[in-house]
Order: structure tokens, then sequence, then C-alpha cells
């Protein structure tokens, strides 16, 4: 069951909550929130945070897309985490629409992540293979998550020294535009 939740876009003033669920995070193995690579205060893009009970459960972020060398046409959804105790919510799914309406008001034509080939369970996710995630989000699932975009053909690396491969994952926000990164897959 997903609990009574509110999405908001973030603003200074949830400062404070963003740093305690910062260090919940890297409790919970998750470096992806380090202080040298997020800060929310100076982030290039928007960033996205979920409350339950005034407590901060999840966060995620788009910026545009600079690893796929087409920063004007893509953006990449980053930095998502939600706490474990939240996770059988997927409150990571509840992210997407508000997230694609600020792509499309950038004016960007592709939003995508990607995720390490070896996380199965989030990976089937994506890829529609966990139905437990989809009762709870059936208007979703039935609805616009039909245009989710996996392209077993395309495969992401951050860096080509790191052994680390990654799944991709995408929405096409302008009807016919066909994507075509120049870098990094």
């Amino acid at each position: 069951m997903v609990p009574s939740h509110t999405i908001k876009t973030y603003r200074p003033e949830f400062r404070d909550q963003v740093e305690e669920f910062r260090e919940q995070t890297f409790k919970e193995g998750n470096q992806s929130l380090a202080r040298d690579k997020f800060d929310p205060d100076n982030f290039r893009g928007q960033v996205w945070v979920i409350f339950v009970d005034d407590k901060l459960v999840s966060l995620s972020a788009c910026e545009a897309s600079h690893y796929t060398s087409d920063p004007f046409k893509s953006a990449r959804v980053v930095r998502l985490h939600t706490l474990q105790a939240y996770r059988p919510t997927a409150f990571g799914m509840l992210f997407l629409p508000p997230q694609i309406e600020w792509c499309k008001q950038q004016g960007y034509k592709i939003m995508w992540w990607s995720i390490d080939i070896r996380k199965r369970g989030l990976n089937n996710i994506y890829q529609r293979k966990h139905r437990s995630v989809y009762r709870p989000h059936k208007e979703a699932y039935d609805g616009w998550w039909q245009s989710l975009v996996f392209d077993k053909s395309m495969l992401f690396m951050v860096d080509p020294r790191a052994d680390l491969l990654q799944y991709v994952y995408y929405f096409v926000l302008e009807d016919g535009y066909k994507w075509k990164p120049k870098s990094n897959m």
C-alpha cells in the first residue's frame, strides 16, 4: 500500500530535511548524494522530494544530459533514492510525471536514466517484469508508463575505464523524435 504522501519541488527551506535524508542514504549504502556530487541549492536542473508525514523519504532530480553530448535535447534523471523502509511504494515512479512535464517545459526531447545491469530487481520494474509494483500504480502502468522505452541495444558507460554498464530507459517527449546519443553509449 502506498502511504499518503506529497511530492514537492525542492526549496531551500527543505535543506535540513535533505541533510537528514542524505545521512540516512549513506547508512543504507548509497553514495549518489555525496556532498561533492550533489548540492540541492546549486543544482543545475530541478530536484523533487517526497514527504510522508513531514518526513523526506525519497528524492530525485533532472539535469541536462552532458554525458550524451546533447544537453539541449536530452535530460537525465539522476540522484534517485528512496529510503529502504519505503521502497515497496515504488515512489521513484511517482516522480516521473512531474519530471516529464518539467522536461517538456524546458524544451527537452528525451528524458532518460540508467540502471546498473547487475541490479536485476530494479531493472525488472522498468522492464515491466515486477508485477507487485504494478498493482498500487495501475493507472500509471496502464497509461503513460506504456510509452517508456527500454532499448536493449543501448548500454550506458559513465566512464569507459570503469567496469560499469547500465541499461538505458527513456521517454520520447516530442512525437517522432529519434534519439541518437553522441557519446557514452
